[in-house]
């Protein structure tokens, strides 16, 4: 618990105050090492901690909030509309983390997105770790279509060794311009889909399944 404050305070004086600096514990926490955790980074002034505690426990996660002056948002326990209202109404989260995969589609997470801000909550928007272009230029354009994402914006495709677009989205200067080409926007490299495509495994191996032409390897680069 104290090295990980320790990282965190060591970023904000590397990084400066200007800099979005957040922590995700996941739903790993105690109660107890959650508050440990805020009061030990609060002068570092993080933006906010995602899931301190276990999914259900909404009484501990509002004991964390309550214990300093670090934001805390929700992730995995939003699975519906009213989560966000409950969790904002009771003071457990000052706002949430939203993905478009976890909230089934892009239209639920644009609605999700749009009643945490009239409620008052932050917005923070991101992939799953490692999605290709194609499911990260969806994330672009709600971020694009909503706006007002005051925790930040993450695309993931940048940990995958290869991609399956002709150009991937790219991230410079910290910024991600929206993309103005039609539909999602981004071009699909059909030589690259059919190197990663999944097909059966042949009639001399014996047995049933599928297997890979070629891994998607994720680097820590």
């Amino acid at each position: 618990m104290a090295e990980e404050a320790a990282t965190l305070i060591e970023m904000r004086n590397a990084l400066g105050p200007r800099a979005l600096l957040c922590a995700d514990a996941n739903g790993g926490w105690t109660a107890a090492e959650a508050i440990r955790y805020v009061k030990l980074v609060e002068s570092a002034s993080p933006d906010f901690l995602e899931q301190p505690v276990a999914t259900d426990n909404v009484d501990a996660m509002t004991r964390v909030a309550r214990a300093s002056s670090v934001p805390i948002s929700a992730d995995e326990s939003i699975h519906a509309l009213e989560d966000i209202r409950w969790l904002l109404a009771c003071g457990a989260a000052s706002g949430s983390a939203f993905k478009i995969m976890k909230l089934e589609g892009i239209s639920r997470c644009m609605a999700a997105i749009r009643l945490c801000r009239a409620l008052g909550g932050d917005v923070n928007l991101s992939g799953k770790l490692g999605e290709a272009s194609v499911a990260n230029a969806a994330t672009l354009s709600v971020a694009t279509a909503v706006g007002g994402v005051t925790w930040g914006l993450s695309v993931t495709n940048s940990y995958l060794v290869d991609d399956i677009v002709r150009k991937p989205i790219a991230v410079r200067d910290g910024c991600i311009h929206p993309i103005e080409e039609p539909g999602l926007g981004v071009d699909i490299d059909e030589t690259k889909v059919a190197r990663f495509e999944l097909r059966p495994k042949s009639e001399r191996h014996g047995c049933q399944g599928l297997e890979k032409t070629a891994p998607l390897r994720v680097t820590s680069e």
